[in-house]
């Protein structure tokens, strides 16, 4: 007999919000297998979360604002998001290329 289907299961497969933030989190676990300082530019970040689109992206970086940063403009490259494996470096990074723009 096989087990019984739960609302889990159907948000897991047919609710877009919940298959993104698992997406998400699935990607944030193979970067800590990498090591906590893993990070990612977001178009690499999107790629390696199963190929989440950029524009799917832009509102969880409010949702996962703890793990995103924000790489300054350098020259002629526009600023970059970043989105780092572990939330304690993604604080470090910040607080460091604040105090170099300030």
């Amino acid at each position: 007999m096989s087990k019984a289907k739960t609302l889990d299961d159907a948000l897991k497969g047919h609710d877009p919000d919940t298959i993104i933030r698992g997406k998400i989190e699935a990607q944030f676990a193979a970067m800590r297998a990498v090591g906590p300082e893993e990070w990612d530019e977001e178009p690499d970040f999107c790629s390696k979360a199963q190929k989440i689109s950029l524009k799917t992206i832009v509102p969880y970086r409010e949702v996962y604002k703890s793990h995103v940063a924000i790489a300054p403009p350098k020259g002629d490259r526009a600023a970059k998001v970043l989105w780092f494996a572990d939330p304690k470096f993604a604080s470090k990074f910040r607080d460091k290329t604040a105090k170099k723009t300030s």
